[in-house]
């Protein structure tokens, strides 16, 4: 059992280290029964569709928010995409920073977004803004 609920329905995550953090590769928490995390690709490309179907259990130990790299998701007519707007507060667990690897945009390609996972973030609030960086 997880002491702390670090994520909430509706967050959006990166779920590891290994994943590259950019719009395409964005999870979002669809579940949690007090063990593990429910996760789902937000978009809705079909090489996802082995992930989302029924979704993976995990504990989050490795994910950081996608908000944490400075990006602020933006969603309209099906599509999602990220602003870069901040600096990153993300890291690598050896400590060092870890960036938004966009492509050196400042704006993401526009994904399609799958419809009911999209819903979850939007009215849940999985999409806020980036936490002040604090000096």
């Amino acid at each position: 059992m997880i002491d702390q609920v670090r994520f909430e329905i509706g967050d959006c995550v990166i779920l590891n280290d290994c994943e590259r953090p950019c719009a395409e590769m964005i999870c979002v928490v669809v579940g949690f029964d007090n063990q593990q995390y429910t996760c789902k690709y937000l978009n809705a490309d079909k090489k996802f569709d082995s992930y989302n179907k029924p979704g993976m259990k995990t504990s989050l130990d490795e994910a950081t928010r996608v908000a944490d790299f400075g990006v602020v998701m933006r969603y309209s007519d099906g599509r999602y995409w990220c602003e870069h707007t901040a600096a990153s507060i993300a890291k690598y667990r050896d400590g060092h920073p870890r960036l938004w690897q966009e492509s050196g945009m400042a704006v993401s390609p526009r994904y399609v977004a799958r419809e009911a996972i999209a819903k979850i973030v939007w009215q849940v609030g999985g999409h806020r803004e980036p936490k002040e960086v604090k000096r």
